[in-house]
């Protein structure tokens, strides 16, 4: 008896964190699609990075990094997920996407680390998490696509958007503490 209720239990988790994968790979496709581009520089300011510093304060380890992967997957494989509706390898932003699958798990292991539900914690995670993304994306413009200037390219342009970003992810990892995720 006790094994059938362990077996009926097991279903439910796995039915409800591919479920919650689902979700999240929509979330990032949508926040994707906020994107604008400022005037000198090729790489779009996005709302995937949010998307994915969101997803690492809300959910374990093994469900951002199945869901940061199979986004980005999806992506890589041709879908038309990522920002302007663009898909594959060849993209001037593949640094940043692949800093993603970096990042998310990094703040989700350190989210269990710190104190919890503290706006100075919430916004010094958003900001690890953004610098890593930003460190795959300025070394792979410099080595790989060979831009003379990456941080001014790369970098400079985005730090009002990584900090307003960060404030909104500090108030939500304030309050996540009522959280049943």
């Amino acid at each position: 008896m006790y094994s059938s209720i362990q077996k009926v239990s097991s279903l439910f988790q796995v039915k409800s964190d591919l479920i919650a994968v689902a979700i999240n790979v929509f979330t990032l496709f949508l926040l994707a699609q906020i994107h604008f581009y400022i005037p000198f520089t090729e790489i779009p300011v996005t709302g995937q990075s949010f998307g994915v510093i969101l997803i690492s304060f809300l959910f374990p380890l093994k469900t951002v990094f199945t869901s940061i992967g199979l986004y980005l997957s999806i992506g890589f494989l041709g879908l038309p997920v990522f920002a302007g509706m663009n898909a594959g390898v060849k993209l001037i932003s593949l640094g940043y996407l692949i800093g993603m699958l970096v990042a998310g798990p990094i703040v989700s292991i350190l989210k269990l680390r710190l104190p919890k539900n503290s706006f100075l914690i919430g916004f010094l995670l958003s900001m690890i998490g953004h610098g890593i993304i930003f460190v795959f994306g300025v070394l792979y413009l410099r080595w790989i696509i060979h831009i003379e200037n990456p941080i001014q390219l790369g970098l400079v342009p985005f730090i009002p958007g990584l900090l307003v970003k960060s404030i909104l992810l500090a108030s939500i990892f304030k309050i996540k503490k009522n959280s049943i995720i």
